[in-house]
């Protein structure tokens, strides 16, 4: 499957479907997420897994893990460290960042 992202300005970005080609923008992973439960386009192995990312295989049962996969493929990175400007995509990596960098303090 064949996905593309265009940045727009900080606020948007472009997605394109790999599954049914629709084009919208989005300022949001909410957004994503939505498509990725009612896109009839996409195929499901089992009925159970109510996310498929619009951009890849991947499937899941779990909204807020769906989100942390579509980060992967987005600019979305809405972790900030407190000390300095770097962002992440996951809690988890920040994390990581202030022991690594910030351990002095």
């Amino acid at each position: 499957m064949v996905f593309y992202v265009v940045i727009i300005c900080t606020c948007f970005s472009e997605f394109r479907c790999s599954y049914c080609l629709e084009t919208f923008l989005s300022k949001s992973i909410e957004q994503l997420l939505q498509h990725s439960r009612s896109c009839s386009s996409m195929s499901r192995l089992y009925k159970d897994y109510t996310y498929r990312c619009p951009f890849c295989e991947y499937h899941t049962l779990v909204k807020e893990v769906m989100c942390r996969h579509l980060r992967t493929h987005t600019a979305d990175k809405p972790f900030k460290c407190s000390f300095c400007p770097h962002q992440a995509a996951d809690p988890s990596n920040i994390k990581k960042h202030i022991l690594i960098k910030h351990s002095f303090l």
